[in-house]
């Protein structure tokens, strides 16, 4: 059962992503340009808008007015830690509208 160091990479991401798509606590990942790639169905809920609408998405529209600054995101990407915070207030700064269906 060998695999590509890529295949080994996909393997580890699948099981990341089952994971959290198993927990109550809301997760929001964020790509090299703090753009939304994934949100679990617990961070579905809490902002209401699903991973569709969110995909893309720049983290400011979530996290404006937050002490979730680029500066400090730009530093947990730099150094591979990760941000934890329950004392956050969310207030999106633009309403995200729904487009209809082609």
């Amino acid at each position: 059962m060998l695999h590509t160091r890529k295949e080994i990479q996909q393997l580890k991401f699948n099981y990341q992503q089952t994971l959290a798509n198993q927990l109550v606590t809301a997760v929001l990942i964020l790509d090299h340009k703090l753009t939304i790639c994934y949100v679990n169905p617990a961070a579905e809920a809490l902002l209401i808008k699903s991973l569709n609408k969110l995909y893309g998405c720049s983290y400011d529209l979530i996290f404006a007015n937050t002490s979730i600054t680029r500066p400090r995101l730009e530093l947990l990407l730099n150094t591979g830690q990760e941000l934890t915070d329950s004392e956050i207030e969310i207030e999106p700064r633009v309403k995200i509208i729904d487009l209809p269906q082609r």
